[in-house]
């Protein structure tokens, strides 16, 4: 980052600012610009292969129809795709994503069209040796299907960090990214050969032995080429627009994006993929 602008140099955590988000808790609003407004079988698939899942119940409808589902579903996280805009509030501040938990209803079946509504729950004042003062948000979306029903309710968190204020206390600036032998990938390899696939066979209760080891499911090293799989699922949202689409949203928010090492204006969400722009907000590396 060969600049700093002075819209992130005056992007600081507020009293008025943490007073405008919490004046917004509780307020339903629709989410507009959904990236997905249906779940159809190729934005199923789409969605499941972007995040490196092979499951044929999220990819080929006529195994789906032989199971007990009757159909194709989607994965819960799926609903990622049907979230669109939402109050940020804190503009210039960073959000660093912290998690997300799904409350499930219903299957959201190929065909199934999703209406989204969105409030903030919750802010909270937090404070941490990485960036000293933060303020944590919670929303609360609710899923449901063209006829109303209930399909699930997701809660995501973020936490609002003070760009200039990460970098400088500089709490991860010696942490170097992990470099790979080709014993360690050959090891990350024999781990995915391993993997036991079940596919459609049941497991039934009389079939689990008491302190049978859960084995965990690898994925990665993390690398650029999953995160494009992964937006090719998830969508263009919440910041890749590119173009002239891009051009209105950045003219709407004038406080979202920042300048490249090239000096053109880019989106915050460029943290996962460009190391220049992770480290200008206090991380080790892109990831």
């Amino acid at each position: 980052m060969t600049e700093t602008s002075a819209r992130d140099r005056q992007a600081v955590i507020t009293e008025a600012a943490i007073a405008a988000a919490r004046a917004q808790i509780g307020i339903e609003l629709p989410s507009r610009g959904q990236f997905n407004d249906y779940a159809t079988v190729d934005t199923i698939r789409h969605f499941a292969y972007g995040t490196g899942d092979p499951n044929p119940l999220f990819a080929d409808p006529e195994y789906a129809a032989t199971t007990r589902w009757g159909g194709m579903i989607a994965p819960a996280p799926f609903l990622f795709t049907c979230m669109g805009s939402f109050p940020w509030g804190m503009p210039g501040v960073h959000a660093l994503w912290c998690g997300a938990e799904f409350e499930c209803h219903a299957p959201i079946r190929a065909g199934a069209r999703i209406v989204t509504t969105v409030c903030l729950s919750d802010v909270q004042e937090k404070r941490s040796d990485f960036t000293g003062r933060g303020v944590m948000q919670t929303w609360t979306f609710t899923h449901r299907d063209g006829e109303g029903a209930l399909l699930a309710k997701t809660r995501l968190w973020m936490l609002r960090t003070e760009r200039d204020t990460a970098r400088e206390r500089g709490k991860y600036r010696e942490i170097q990214p992990p470099h790979y032998a080709d014993a360690e990938l050959a090891a990350i390899e024999e781990w995915y050969d391993r993997e036991e696939l079940r596919g459609g066979r049941p497991r039934y209760w009389e079939d689990v032995v008491e302190g049978e080891e859960l084995a965990p499911v690898l994925k990665g090293p993390l690398t650029v080429t999953d995160l494009i799989g992964f937006k090719v699922g998830w969508g263009f949202r919440p910041f890749v627009m590119p173009n002239r689409i891009g051009w209105e949203y950045r003219r709407r928010h004038p406080g979202l994006t920042s300048k490249n090492e090239q000096g053109i204006w880019d989106v915050p969400e460029r943290v996962h993929w460009d190391t220049d722009f992770a480290r200008f907000v206090g991380a080790t590396t892109a990831s």
